[in-house]
């Protein structure tokens, strides 16, 4: 079964043919949503401030889109001293379940990068372009600047290597209906190659380090390749744990501040001064962590839809879930509690095993990852205690809307235990 398109809001466009006549015949006075025929529709938004800078948005991962355009940015950029184009990927048309594609194309759509480059180009003409995007949004922000000249990126919390991260096997096989290595794809993953030269591009990379798959897997890839560390200003807040987004003030902020910097060494010392504060929110994960929820009100909210412990084979010390469907599910749809035998769980320990933690449900957990149809999904890799000697896994409802009717859901440990079927 084969999820549906996302559909199109009914906005009032500016519409061009072709990227060749936005080319020609844009008009950077007027501002408001645009539509660019292409492969797929290229949507922007466009505001302009008759300022020396352009800010360019890229949007994050976001399971909860339902139509196209998607834009963020709006509110967070409506101050600055800038012209602002929001930008909605346009490979999020393709797949209801599909959250994020990295600005980086499809099989419908090849030469996106080559073709949103020139977009950008051309919305830029006369000032100076300034990328911004967190996570997903921040590989396009690193992307894009690298191929304009005196471009600055702002990048939040990124993926750098986008093979490195955990949706990119279902967006690969939702955008180029390919698997995981399987064939070569039409641009480079990951993004530090495109600074391992002496890039002129500016980078402010900010990243938490209370998020370590970030910061181990991606920030250190970037430092290590970047060859022009001169351009590279590094923000390390520490704003907890996980992938958590600094607040919506420090961002504003930090954008002011590159906006009116005019120099590297200028720009680097500015930022310095910058408090990067903790929105509390984790990109992530938005499971509730108020200890005082009581677990009526939990079973309520949440309800279980399964519950099984399993006898841990000896020396075992990495375990995955899978689930497997008979209709594709979207990523978030179920929370999967993991609890050990004989040994005492805080967030310290779940951390060190690879798991996420919630004080509302007391329990080390994950979220489910996006479900294809007649394909075990595998969920990432947890390890161990040594003192274990058993899992318990409880699978409660989390995002599941029901458009899909009692769906056969299979779930296994580590693709060795016997699947059980339940219905929602």
């Amino acid at each position: 079964m084969r999820m549906a398109r996302r559909a199109v809001k009914n906005l009032s466009f500016q519409e061009f043919s072709s990227v060749e006549e936005f080319r020609r015949h844009w008009d950077s006075s007027s501002s408001g949503a645009i539509s660019i025929e292409d492969k797929l529709p290229i949507h922007l938004h466009w505001t302009n401030k008759q300022a020396e800078s352009t800010v360019i948005c890229f949007s994050a991962a976001s399971s909860k889109v339902r139509e196209v355009p998607f834009w963020t940015g709006r509110g967070l950029a409506s101050s600055l001293d800038a012209n602002v184009l929001l930008v909605s990927d346009p490979s999020m048309i393709l797949d209801r379940t599909l959250s994020l594609g990295w600005y980086a194309g499809s099989l419908e759509q090849p030469d996106l990068i080559e073709t949103l480059t020139e977009v950008f180009r051309v919305v830029s003409q006369g000032t100076r372009p300034i990328f911004f995007g967190a996570s997903a949004g921040g590989w396009a922000a690193l992307k894009y600047a690298a191929r304009l000249a005196e471009a600055v990126a702002v990048a939040v919390n990124p993926q750098v290597d986008i093979a490195r991260y955990m949706y990119f096997p279902y967006y690969l096989r939702k955008a180029w209906h390919a698997e995981e290595g399987s064939e070569r794809l039409p641009f480079e993953g990951n993004v530090a190659r495109d600074y391992a030269e002496d890039n002129d591009s500016m980078v402010v990379y900010v990243q938490n380090e209370g998020d370590s798959h970030h910061l181990n897997e991606h920030f250190a890839t970037f430092r290590t390749t970047c060859g022009n560390p001169d351009k590279l200003v590094e923000l390390l807040p520490d704003l907890g744990e996980g992938h958590m987004a600094p607040a919506k003030e420090s961002l504003v902020q930090i954008l002011e501040t590159t906006i009116a910097s005019k120099s590297a060494s200028e720009l680097r010392a500015n930022l310095a001064g910058v408090e990067i504060k903790s929105s509390g929110v984790n990109k992530e994960i938005k499971v509730s962590r108020s200890a005082a929820l009581p677990a009526g009100v939990i079973d309520e909210q949440y309800p279980v839809l399964f519950e099984q412990t399993y006898q841990l084979p000896p020396l075992t010390r990495v375990c995955s879930v899978d689930l497997g469907s008979s209709v594709e599910l979207p990523a978030k749809t179920f929370a999967v509690e993991i609890h050990f035998d004989e040994a005492e769980m805080d967030k310290h320990l779940a951390k060190k095993l690879g798991l996420s933690w919630s004080d509302g449900l007391q329990s080390a957990f994950v979220y489910s990852q996006p479900v294809t149809e007649t394909r075990w999904s595998q969920h990432q890799d947890f390890q161990i205690p040594e003192s274990a000697t058993g899992v318990r896994i409880v699978l409660r409802k989390w995002s599941w809307n029901g458009e899909v009717e009692e769906p056969c859901v299979k779930l296994r440990l580590c693709s060795k235990t016997v699947a059980t079927e339940f219905s929602l």
